[in-house]
């Protein structure tokens, strides 16, 4: 056997070592809004290969050799790499294929049907067919009710495909270029290349192009794709706890995503190397290579179109070009130049006024901007149609091919073009407003379809010059009998430059182009093009437009294209004074108390605070997680002693790991009785560090080139400060405002002049609807249209509807977002019933599934227990009858247990954020003020009554007399019972639907971590059979669990000095309680088994000596579970 210096190692990594770097990497992956460390990752790739080394020692025979299972375990770790990417690239060629052809069947069937086969396109359909096509129908004779069925299936398709986005992948909206370059850059959005997301982004995709708005599939396809490959990667663990490597594969599925959109594989490498990665080794580009061939390969064995296209708008070119054009060929580039800079500039600004604005309102918008586009597109015949079908024939030539529509009819010549000039207009305006809106939605092939349009117009404009003036000079170099022009080639060239314009990209769009057309003859005039549009585009500004929605939704992102001179030290933008650690002193509460009140995400090292001479970094994760594995190592008290002080970094072949932590704490000071702890391996010794009189371009090319999360600024030994990202590009923006400033208040007044018309209009249109209803439908009042929040709101209800107004059953108008009644911290629902028998009027719900980005619902909820003294006005709705019969007085009201509002999740914070409650009834006569009518409503809702005149905080309530007030209340999503008592409890998560109950288990981890009441376990299951697994045993189901009544009046004790706050894994929750070992009696046995009961540190507020217990039984594993509850 080879000794471990035969097979060069210097050093030992144990398995423990390996261990907590893998778990500490895989708690880094779910760090939202993080930045990786690629220097880290390096090394932690270093020690993995290391490890395997070690273990490849082991399996030597005594000849030396190794066994066949152990080269076929290694060639398979070798090759793990290209199985994921063959994998990767067919997944997204077979969802390209199909993407194709269902994006084709739903456009079409907006203009008739197959009569054959109904689920045929109309390019199946009339296959073989030469002249005419009997087969496929129009909806109807009448081109009125043709119109009004394309508008339908037009606002149909949008509603869905916003509806989709909306309620389950937020992230799905866009094109997501722009989060991807920063993905690949090294930041982490939790989600945003989830398996939701990759679902809806492909559900939703064919929706969005079918409804007409002018968005692509491209952009989208590269966000598709590079879902694919982080949901492929991540079923392997070279890839699942790697980040930088993850990003490697990453960038091989933007190439393809690009390759599988245009039929281009070279191009979506060149473009996935100009475009999307900062750092592009030969490594990933011959995986990009590969990635994409395997994808085109797949995609045209699927042959979608049934041409051999692998896209529609493929073309071919047999006739050359003339100098003499080259004066045309400028003029194309210019306008791509132009119109980037100009689409660029108006749909930034389109883009704030959604944020500012429109944001609440984003299923509303998509579906307005299809009816919109439907209308005004229907009447041209180039803008009815399909972008990839119009440009198909644009690019085509008019000799021995079908003239479209009378494209090619000389006679019918300058209508032509005043249609195309018509198309190029309206289009732009179209992607303008439509690009950003709340649907999958791409840039390229708009733009390449107002290029077409723009190319073909001048290619139809210079023919019939040449044909007015045939014997000029200027056209010496045509051949008689022989078409000199081609206007084809002209709408080709013009997609290029547009192209071009709108993503500023030069090699990458001319080998696209020649991949689309593969004629050699014409890259000389694309490269003519593309230049002048690259050149004048510069001039516009840097950057194409998914560079500038990084700029606009400020992400952390450094662009290794631009350079900058600033001429200061990176002093000037470090955090100074920074919160150290020392390396020994502190106490193990002390520890905890700073990572619990700052939010840094890691801590210099320090020999003391006095001289703050550095000894090293300790990353916020890396502290956490030493610290919940000397906890569950054994037992220590919050006064034992850290330790930090890093070990000296062994000699070895490998660079020191900056995660090099030995799970085990066996080395603490067992004679001091655990008083002792070491985290000296869990601090990375060699931290990156620089001088503060370093430029900070410099520093920022140190951002570029290694990928830090953090430096450290050090002078003479002492640490004075550290720099991240943020901290560049903040100063660079600084800077960039300070030589450009701006004036922004005429646009904000615009904007807002804007939203005053749109406002206005909306309750025109809904008082015109209102009155034709005969009152029975309202969009809403002045109140609901108002930028904010008002003093009161007033929101009539209406029957007909579920539960949480999901859907209306007989009429009603339903309010997209819960948010709009939530950001007013309180609102109205007046009453539907004062007396038996009466109706309701009219019904609005609120749902929180329809926020803009998953964060805003928990700040929305919780922001209403901060703000009080909105005046609100509220009743109960549907499903009860009232006993009194007094409308004006609220003396005999007795609030009936079955009335609706009582019963809803969502009204409970409702009736106990607000400081000033109002019921009314159909008539608008005042039953009372919540102030006299304390007690009925105590009773029915079980709140105290001194919470009820908010004599008492609510944080003065257990958590357990919370949970009972929610527990009789119902909502029509599971998930809801979890996400309505976030303000309840003043506690934030990410909001997540399709989780189902698993989003109260979060609410209940969120609560430990915010708490330390026992209450959250005094709890008895409110089903008969209850079969739940350890985690479930310990905390509760639902809500419902907690309505016994003898849970109404727990009290809290408080804490002993010696009691632990509760530690939560992922498999655990732990914390101290006394258990007691008690006798069982049992009828008939003359043995007393014992059971084990934990004492709870709560009671009832009755009874103050008592206590509630849990019954444990012992698992196999020696660990505790929970029973029943006494």
């Amino acid at each position: 056997t080879l000794s471990q210096n035969e097979t060069g190692l210097q050093s030992h990594v144990s398995p423990a070592d390996a261990i907590a770097a893998e778990e500490i990497a895989e708690i880094k992956r779910y760090e939202d809004f993080t930045t990786i460390d690629w220097v880290q990752d390096a090394a932690r790739e270093n020690q993995r290969r290391k490890v395997r080394r070690q273990e490849r020692a082991n399996f030597f025979d005594a000849e030396g050799k190794l066994g066949w299972r152990r080269k076929v375990w290694e060639a398979y770790d070798a090759g793990q790499g290209w199985i994921v990417i063959t994998l990767i690239g067919a997944a997204i060629g077979l969802n390209a294929a199909i993407l194709n052809i269902v994006t084709e069947w739903l456009s079409d069937v907006k203009l008739g049907y197959c009569t054959t086969a109904f689920y045929l396109n109309e390019s199946f359909c009339c296959w073989g067919a030469e002249s005419g096509c009997e087969e496929w129908h129009r909806w109807s004779s009448w081109s009125g009710i043709n119109y009004v069925l394309y508008i339908a299936f037009s606002t149909g398709f949008a509603f869905v495909s916003a509806r989709l986005v909306k309620s389950f992948a937020p992230y799905a909206a866009g094109s997501g270029i722009s989060e991807i370059k920063c993905i690949i850059a090294g930041f982490v959005m939790k989600g945003f290349l989830g398996f939701w997301t990759l679902m809806i982004k492909s559900i939703g995709l064919p929706l969005a192009i079918a409804s007409g708005l002018s968005v692509g599939k491209e952009g989208p396809s590269v966000h598709y794709a590079v879902c694919t490959g982080n949901v492929v990667s991540r079923m392997f663990d070279k890839y699942r706890r790697n980040a930088a490597k993850t990003r490697e594969i990453l960038s091989a599925c933007a190439a393809a995503g690009v390759a599988v959109a245009f039929g281009s594989p070279i191009g979506g490498v060149l473009f996935s190397l100009e475009e999307m990665s900062n750092y592009f080794p030969l490594k990933t580009m011959w995986r990009s290579y590969f990635c994409a061939l395997v994808a085109t390969a797949v995609l045209a064995g699927m042959n979608p179109f049934r041409t051999g296209q692998l896209v529609m708008f493929t073309v071919r070119y047999d006739r050359s070009w003339h100098f003499f054009e080259i004066p045309f060929y400028i003029i194309i580039g210019a306008f791509g130049g132009m119109y980037g800079a100009f689409v660029m500039k108006w749909n930034l600004r389109a883009q704030a006024f959604r944020k500012r604005y429109l944001t609440k309102y984003a299923i509303l918008e998509a579906t307005l901007l299809a009816l919109g586009t439907a209308i005004v597109c229907y009447p041209n015949m180039f803008l009815r149609i399909d972008m990839t079908e119009s440009m198909e024939i644009l690019f085509l030539e008019c000799e021995g091919t079908h003239d479209y529509d009378k494209l090619c009819d000389k006679s019918n010549r300058w209508h032509m073009v005043l249609s195309l000039a018509i198309a190029t207009v309206l289009r732009i305006f179209l992607v303008i407003i439509s690009y950003g809106c709340n649907v999958p939605a791409g840039i390229f092939v708009p733009s390449m379809a107002i290029g077409a349009s723009f190319g073909r117009m001048v290619g139809i404009l210079v023919q019939a010059l040449h044909e007015s003036f045939p014997d000029a000079a200027f056209f010496a170099a045509c051949k008689p009998d022989v078409p000199c022009i081609t206007p084809g080639t002209y709408a080709f060239l013009g997609a290029g430059a547009a192209l071009s314009g709108i993503m500023h990209l030069t090699v990458s769009v001319v080998v696209i182009m020649f991949e689309l057309t593969g004629a050699l003859t014409y890259i000389l005039p694309t490269m003519i093009v593309v230049g002048v549009t690259k050149g004048l585009s510069e001039i516009f500004g840097k950057g194409g437009i998914a560079d500038r929605m990084i700029w606009f939704n400020g992400f952390p992102f450094l662009d290794n294209k631009e350079e900058h001179t600033f001429g200061v030290p990176v002093s000037q933008t470090m955090t100074a004074d920074p919160t150290v650690l020392p390396a020994s002193g502190l106490t193990l509460s002390q520890v905890e108390r700073v990572t619990a009140e700052t939010k840094y995400q890691g801590f210099p090292i320090v020999e003391d605070l006095e001289s703050s001479m550095l000894l090293g970094y300790i990353g916020r994760t890396e502290l956490r997680y030493a610290i919940d594995r000397a906890k569950q190592a054994q037992p220590l008290s919050p006064q034992a002693k850290c330790h930090f002080a890093p070990q000296e970094a062994p000699r070895t072949a490998v660079p020191p790991s900056a995660i090099t932590a030995a799970v085990s704490f066996d080395e603490l000071d067992a004679t001091a009785g655990a008083m002792n702890v070491d985290f000296s391996k869990f601090v990375d010794p060699v931290p990156l560090v620089v001088h503060p009189r370093l430029p900070l371009e410099t520093a920022m090319e140190l951002f570029k080139k290694l990928g830090p999360r953090v430096i450290l600024i050090e002078h003479r030994g002492r640490v004075t400060g550290l720099v991240t990202v943020k901290d560049c590009l903040k100063y660079q923006f600084q800077a960039e405002a300070h030589e450009n400033p701006r004036d922004d208040s005429g646009q904000q007044a615009t904007q807002e002049k804007l939203w005053d018309i749109i406002r206005g209009s909306a309750t025109w249109i809904g008082g015109k609807i209102g009155r034709a209803s005969g009152g029975r439908l309202r969009l809403g009042d002045h109140h609901s249209h108002s930028s904010s929040p008002p003093d009161s709101a007033d929101i009539r209800q209406s029957d007909g509807l579920d539960e949480e107004g999901r859907g209306p059953a007989a009429g009603g108008v339903e309010l997209q977002d819960r948010r709009e009644v939530l950001s007013r911290l309180s609102f109205l629902k007046r009453s539907t019933r004062c007396t038996v028998g009466m109706r309701m009027r009219q019904y609005v719900n609120v749902y929180l599934d329809d926020l803009a980005q998953p964060e805003e619902g928990q700040q929305i909820t919780a922001e209403m227990f901060h703000a009080k003294g909105n005046a609100v006005r509220t009743a109960p709705t549907a499903g009860g009858t009232h006993s009194g019969n007094r409308t004006g007085s609220g003396k005999d009201f007795v609030a009936p247990r079955t009335l609706r509002w009582f019963t809803r999740g969502w009204t409970l914070q409702e009736l106990i954020a607000s400081s000033h409650v109002k019921f009314y009834c159909k008539t608008e006569k005042s039953i009372g003020a919540l102030s006299d009518l304390v007690l009925p409503v105590s009773q029915v809702t079980g709140i105290h009554v001194s919470l009820l005149k908010h004599q008492r905080l609510l944080a003065s309530f257990s958590i357990a007399q919370r949970m009972n007030w929610a527990s009789k209340r119902v909502t029509t999503r599971v998930e809801d019972r979890a996400y309505s008592l976030l303000g309840i409890f003043n506690v934030n998560m990410p909001v997540i639907y399709g989780e189902g109950a698993k989003a109260f288990q979060r609410l209940q981890e969120e609560i430990l971590r915010a708490y330390s009441d026992h209450t959250i376990f005094a709890w008895r299951p409110s089903g008969p059979e209850e079969t739940r697994s350890y985690r479930q045993d310990l905390l509760a189901s639902s809500p419902a669990d907690f309505h016994h009544p003898s849970f109404k009046c727990l009290r809290k004790t408080p804490r002993g000095s010696s009691q632990r706050e509760y530690e939560i894994t992922a498999r655990n929750v732990t914390f101290d309680l006394p258990v007691l070992d008690v006798p069982v009696a049992r009828r008939g046995s003359k043995s007393h088994p014992t059971h084990t009961v934990a004492m709870l540190n709560c009671g009832h507020e009755d009874r103050l000596t008592s206590h509630i217990t849990l019954v444990l039984y012992k698992n196999s594993t020696g660990d505790y579970s929970r029973a029943s509850l006494h």
